[in-house]
């Protein structure tokens, strides 16, 4: 399909999620003076592309991709906390893959838990979230393609009409056009993500965003009041002080086995969204016990809380997140697409002895948990390349005073949106 010394040109996507961006694709590219009319050099013209098309996909929880991803980041990332937006990464690479073709689309297929159907279920996914009332939740995605560069058509309207995607043509060799895109971002994360992009290579030819943003009150709120300074137990031995949240209830929902406690903290009236604090017992460490996870044992979980009288103690926590997960992707089995000669994304663009391929991934994620709520933030960006509970006996005491695996969770979907582990909270 592609001949010898290909051209590279490099596709990022870049993902932000729970108060940010979930998806942003760029594209680069080494040589493309003879095939690009790089007039406009001092205007970010943006063109916008036409529309067409029409479908939606399941993007649950249920094929491991969530566990998976997260699996990897917890062994290999270094810091101490944790916190993803798998969400916001499949939906990120679902766009990626309407380009892909062939060997590497069935590897994103199978590793990130996709298939052809999986557009049609994101579109009712952004369509089900457009009215939660008191609660924030939104899906952005924009693509910015290098102007003079013709994408394949049934790749952009299958992006516009599945995706919402808002197509832009931009004049990448304008310095301002990256103020152009980072400005898009800060808007839709409610600018708690200034930018994604620090400057345009002149390979880049598109980048592919999707943002999610999320912020919504406890259905019901800790008092803060009832905050108090305590000591909480670091992995390493030592201690800090933290300021812990206070609730008691009649009616939380809970459950605790030998292995761990866990309480379901719901958002807003309906109890769609919820947050899901899972506190190993205090000879299990951290990452033995995300190692552990299986898919099985959180669907398990998951249908385990029963409503249980008892106390929660949980420290609130401000978290800032930026990782590649180019080598956790090529570890759960998206191997092709990083590749400069394997990869296969030919439904996407044909350049002339050139090659599309992805050369990172990478990922940024915020989030803010306090009395009153949580908001949160998150980017992924992956960058490709083109070359030419029991029974309710007693009441409960639950102390989150050592590191602690969380979710937040769209039960209607059944979908994860964050998850994350905090090892050292701070606020």
């Amino acid at each position: 399909m592609f001949k010898d010394n290909p051209i590279i040109v490099k596709l990022l996507i870049v993902i932000f999620v729970l108060l940010g961006l979930n998806g942003f694709l760029l594209f680069k590219s080494i040589d493309l003076n003879n095939r690009i009319n790089e007039g406009g050099e001092n205007n970010p013209t943006i063109v916008e592309e036409d529309e067409e098309i029409n479908n939606p996909i399941l993007i649950n929880s249920k094929d491991g991709f969530d566990i998976n991803i997260f699996k990897q980041i917890v062994n290999t990332s270094k810091g101490d906390n944790k916190v993803i937006s798998p969400l916001s990464i499949k939906i990120a690479m679902a766009m990626a893959s309407e380009g892909a073709s062939q060997g590497t689309l069935e590897e994103i297929y199978q590793s990130i838990g996709l298939n052809q159907e999986s557009k049609i279920e994101i579109k009712k996914l952004i369509e089900s979230i457009s009215n939660q009332g008191e609660i924030i939740f939104e899906i952005a995605n924009s693509t910015w393609a290098r102007q003079g560069l013709d994408f394949k058509a049934d790749f952009k309207n299958t992006l516009e009409d599945y995706y919402m995607s808002e197509a832009k043509v931009l004049d990448f060799t304008n310095p301002s056009s990256k103020d152009v895109i980072n400005s898009w971002v800060k808007n839709k994360t409610n600018n708690k993500i200034d930018s994604i992009i620090d400057t345009i290579s002149p390979n880049d030819i598109m980048y592919l965003i999707n943002a999610i943003y999320f912020n919504a009150d406890w259905k019901e709120q800790f008092k803060k009041e009832f905050t108090r300074e305590q000591d909480f137990n670091l992995t390493n031995g030592s201690k800090v002080k933290v300021d812990m949240m206070n609730r008691s209830s009649e009616d939380f929902s809970y459950q605790e086995d030998a292995d761990f406690q866990a309480v379901e903290l719901p958002y807003g009236e309906n109890g769609r969204f919820v947050m899901r604090v899972y506190l190993p017992n205090e000879k299990t460490d951290i990452k033995d016990f995300v190692s552990d996870i299986t898919i099985e044992k959180y669907n398990s979980w998951k249908k385990n809380f029963a409503i249980k009288e008892g106390s929660l103690s949980l420290p609130k926590f401000k978290s800032e997140y930026s990782e590649s997960l180019k080598e956790a992707l090529i570890s759960i089995g998206v191997i092709d697409a990083f590749d400069p000669q394997k990869a296969n994304f030919e439904r996407m663009i044909d350049i002339s002895n050139a090659n599309v391929y992805i050369s990172d991934v990478k990922h940024k994620t915020y989030i803010d948990v306090s009395e009153k709520g949580t908001e949160a933030a998150a980017v992924t960006a992956v960058i490709m390349q083109m070359t030419s509970m029991p029974t309710e006996e007693e009441r409960f005491e639950m102390v989150v005073d050592r590191p602690f695996f969380f979710t937040i969770d769209d039960t209607e979907q059944d979908l994860i949106i964050f998850m994350g582990v905090i090892e050292k909270p701070e606020y």
